[in-house]
């Protein structure tokens, strides 16, 4: 199934009966963890009232899940187990462990959130019995020439009216980012502007938001400019989001990774991965001062952060990241003068 046919079943009410297990998974995280969201909600207005999370890796023991789900009380209520995987590539043996849950017959609720699973996972015996025992649904990715629609059917359902330069204008500035996109939509939901919204509301957001903060330390950084490290502490005084600033560094360190081991021409590179040209620029100049090792070690450090974000750490987030955007700087000034 897909994930946007889901979401609409779910808030059409549609859904009269919950499957055992559902299992959401694809190349576009931010729909699939909202599918799993909006489950969520579902299901806790029919009688779901216990909620535990658990962190999939490939050391992840299982006992305490198995115990979780087939030792309730006689008189305890319904609970929702979820199962958040932190590798794209799980072994056998856990991928195994996690089909077993799947074909589970309790009266809880499992939902199995698989992220983006590389294909070679997606081939594999235990995926193929998760998806037998599961409801499968599959995050298929935005691009560009659906995004218009995408926005247009998102802020119907919110209630917004957008008039055609306002949408071309969040379609320009999100340049395929959803996450981004719909926190737009959904500033646009909550406030009092007159409706259909014009474009100069649309420009009035944008200079406060956030999010552009985001972008220039992730400009900064692909710069070497001295200014990352202010920028980072300028974002832990305004309490930004340490998760959401993880999250997008890590994403366009990633994509910058992929092009350098895509062995094309950056033009290319950028085409076979469906890069926007507006953000073009910026790798090529990236790629002027780091090398793929780099890139690997910055991922490396921004998984740990992501865990230290998640619990299952221990440390100082934002002095880590500081740390990070240091060294990166350093690294790409000898870089440049090598």
């Amino acid at each position: 199934m897909d994930s946007q046919q889901f979401n609409q079943q779910l808030l059409d009410g549609n859904i009269s009966k919950f499957a055992k297990t559902y299992l959401f998974y694809g190349q576009t995280p931010f729909l699939s963890e909202e599918n799993a969201r909006l489950l969520v909600l579902a299901a806790k207005n029919n009688g779901f009232s216990l909620r535990e999370i658990f962190y999939i890796e490939n050391r992840s023991t299982f006992q305490a899940i198995f115990d979780s789900l087939h030792s309730p009380g006689l008189f305890d209520p319904k609970k929702m187990i979820e199962l958040r995987f932190d590798t794209e590539k799980p072994t056998n043996k856990i991928g195994e462990q996690v089909a077993k849950i799947a074909a589970h017959q309790s009266d809880n609720l499992v939902i199995i959130q698989a992220g983006s699973l590389n294909y070679n996972s997606q081939k594999q015996k235990w995926f193929a019995a998760i998806r037998q025992h599961a409801t499968a649904v599959l995050s298929k990715p935005i691009y560009a020439n659906q995004l218009p629609n995408w926005i247009h059917q998102r802020a119907t359902h919110l209630g917004i009216q957008l008039q055609t330069n306002a949408l071309k204008k969040i379609m320009r500035y999100s340049e395929g980012n959803l996450l981004w996109t719909n926190q737009i939509l959904m500033q646009l939901a909550n406030s009092d502007y007159p409706q259909p919204v014009q474009s100069d509301v649309i420009d009035n957001m944008l200079a406060d938001m956030s999010v552009f903060r985001i972008e220039d330390l992730l400009q900064a950084i692909f710069r070497k400019d001295n200014n990352a490290v202010k920028i980072v502490e300028k974002l832990r005084n305004e309490n930004e989001s340490l998760v959401y600033i993880v999250s997008i560094l890590y994403r366009e360190f990633d994509t910058l990774l992929n092009i350098m081991q895509s062995g094309q021409s950056i033009e290319q590179a950028c085409k076979t991965l469906r890069i926007w040209s507006s953000k073009q620029r910026q790798y090529r100049t990236a790629i002027k001062y780091y090398d793929i090792g780099q890139c690997q070690s910055v991922l490396r450090q921004l998984a740990q952060l992501d865990k230290i974000n998640k619990g299952l750490d221990k440390g100082d987030g934002w002095l880590l990241l500081a740390h990070i955007v240091g060294d990166l700087i350093i690294i790409g000034r000898l870089n440049a003068y090598a």
